[in-house]
């Protein structure tokens, strides 16, 4: 067989091996996704157990004391609902437990939790039997310790799963790495010596063999960084909660939860603008260009954004004429609006003013959007639209983002054969401005 073609089937299989190794770690991406959805319902129900027995306690210590009988029928009614509830997650937990360990923990469970409602039940429809009042106290307490037990368990199970995906992750990068390094050695080092056409198309294969390298890390950085931070923050504060949900006033647990939701957008605000990214790379985004009102898009998305804004105390507004028209893709050009607008706010000061504006510029429509945050320097900008780099920073009130959001937006830009750049000064302002086709038809 001559060399040549022996050389184009060890390419051929290296970039098998490399293809194998991307899908494998995107198909772990999914798991680890899937799963994380379903231990965090799993460990919401465990919580709703554990509310649910202690509610039943008190209720029925306040209709045993209770000696009015329209007082007593609401308390009836509301232990009747709550051991509903309390039977269908008993269900929930008992048919999507998943390992040994936790089908184990739910069997020991199954006698108080039966104890509760057995003597719960004869409490309401018997008599009112300090007997079974003081047997729903004492096996409340044994049911509240070993739920306790199993929500642990849940979140340890959590955290391996996520440390054995960085690890497969961090195996798939090595095993790319070390196939990359063969192809080097094997096949483009004896291809430029020995013919130049040869040497030209595996000079092209390497680029795109370092264009999915890059984009593979990419993933890794983002998944070992930004994925893993707030999900130590929910795994922190679900641990606080656990640990004084007894002490804690209605304040404390408010302000947690309030966090717990933070951190929580801030995964789903990741995962979408992966998604996207994504998209956007594979060319399976849809591009449907149309004719568009841009002042439409304008009160769509300061509309959206209201809320955010209103919490700065940040005037919003736009000067868009309504007879600007532009052709773009209309899903596309909110995005990159909700973006840059986002961004804005992120960075603009307690008091400070947003604006948006738009004007014609021959066959294009030129936007901008204004604020009088706190700016930035020359090498700041140099950095924003460098998917490369994933450059974020934190916004005037401690505000987080992916870092995927500017690049994602010069994508969608240039999508429409259009420009954006940023025109900043330090301490002062920022300007965000990007063409997009005009619609003269």
């Amino acid at each position: 067989m001559p060399k040549k073609y022996k050389l184009l089937r060890l390419a051929n299989l290296l970039l098998l091996i490399m293809t194998t190794t991307i899908v494998c770690t995107l198909v772990l991406l999914i798991i680890l996704v899937k799963k994380n959805q379903n231990d965090g319902n799993l460990i919401n129900t465990s919580g709703k157990q554990r509310y649910l027995s202690q509610k039943i306690s008190k209720t029925s210590i306040l209709y045993y004391n209770n000696t009015d009988s329209i007082k007593n029928l609401e308390y009836i009614n509301s232990l009747e609902t709550d051991l509903r509830l309390f039977k269908k997650n008993n269900e929930i937990l008992l048919s999507t437990a998943n390992t040994e360990t936790i089908i184990e923990s739910l069997s020991k469970i199954q006698p108080y939790y039966q104890a509760i409602c057995w003597n719960t039940n004869n409490l309401i429809h018997k008599t009112k039997n300090i007997d079974y009042l003081n047997n729903i106290l004492e096996v409340e307490t044994y049911f509240l310790n070993n739920m306790n037990k199993i929500v642990q368990q849940y979140e340890n199970e959590n955290k391996t799963e996520i440390n054995k995906f960085i690890f497969y992750l961090s195996v798939s990068k090595m095993i790319l790495l070390i196939v990359l390094a063969i192809f080097i050695l094997k096949i483009i080092r004896p291809a430029i010596f020995e013919n130049k056409k040869y040497h030209d198309i595996i000079t092209y294969q390497n680029s795109e063999l370092v264009k999915l390298n890059k984009d593979k890390d990419l993933f890794i950085t983002v998944l070992a960084h930004d994925l893993k931070s707030p999900f130590n923050s929910i795994l922190g504060f679900l641990e606080l909660l656990e640990n004084n949900i007894e002490s804690n006033d209605i304040k404390d647990t408010k302000f947690q939860i309030r966090l717990l939701n933070t951190s929580a957008n801030q995964v789903y605000n990741l995962l979408e603008s992966l998604l996207n990214w994504a998209k956007m790379q594979s060319d399976k985004m849809p591009f449907s260009p149309q004719r568009i009102q841009f002042s439409s898009i304008c009160n769509q998305v300061i509309d959206l954004l209201k809320n955010k804004s209103f919490t700065k105390n940040i005037s919003l507004s736009h000067f868009v004429e309504d007879d600007i028209f532009i052709y773009a893709d209309k899903d596309m050009v909110n995005t990159v609006l909700r973006n840059l607008i986002g961004n804005a706010i992120k960075f603009t000061k307690e008091g400070g003013e947003i604006k948006i504006k738009a004007e014609r510029d021959k066959d294009k429509v030129l936007i901008t959007v204004n604020d009088n945050g706190i700016g930035m320097d020359a090498e700041t900008m140099n950095k924003l639209f460098d998917i490369t780099q994933l450059y974020t920073t934190i916004g005037t009130k401690k505000e987080k983002g992916t870092g995927l959001g500017l690049a994602l937006c010069k994508d969608l830009i240039v999508k429409h054969k259009g420009e954006i750049w940023v025109e900043s000064k330090l301490g002062k302002c920022s300007s965000f401005k990007f063409t997009l086709p005009s619609y003269s038809g």
